[in-house]
């Protein structure tokens, strides 16, 4: 949502996602570089998103952006109904909030390749120095009382 309108979108009804494989694999990238009066950020509230039958939102992207929340993710009781489905907030973000709240999402990392340096060889070994022992203290002597 952009333009120099004074008309601010302020609530946006959402997305329907109501047929089998409706948004499926979509990404939906939400844009908002609305500013007020004072050039100050607007934010936009999705009511709700809907992914009601088998596979309308498996596998699909809500990158939703600054200044834009979603109040509502309705997930339909296929099964699959949201399997997969995330929301982010940059497209760069590597995880993600599932759709579905009750949705467990994993994410593989997959770690950097080690590099193995060449070990130098191994140098002349240093004898260790003999510790020298300690001279034992000298007695103390009782003080004599005096007088």
């Amino acid at each position: 949502v952009a333009g120099d309108s004074q008309n601010l979108v302020r609530t946006f009804k959402g997305f329907e996602c109501l047929e089998a494989d409706s948004c499926k694999g979509a990404t939906i990238d939400i844009r908002n570089t609305q500013l007020d009066y004072n050039q100050q950020p607007v934010e936009i509230t999705i009511a709700t998103v809907r992914c009601l039958e088998t596979s309308s939102c498996q596998g699909a992207t809500f990158i939703t952006g600054p200044n834009v929340e979603i109040l509502d993710f309705e997930c339909g009781v296929a099964a699959d109904s949201c399997t997969d489905c995330i929301i982010k907030e940059n497209p760069t973000d590597p995880g993600g909030v599932p759709c579905d709240p009750n949705q467990i999402v994993t994410i593989d990392i997959v770690p950097p390749p080690i590099e193995l340096l060449p070990v130098p060889p191994a140098t002349q070994a240093i004898p260790a120095t003999p510790a020298t022992p300690a001279t034992p203290a000298t007695p103390a002597t009782p003080a004599t009382p005096a007088t």
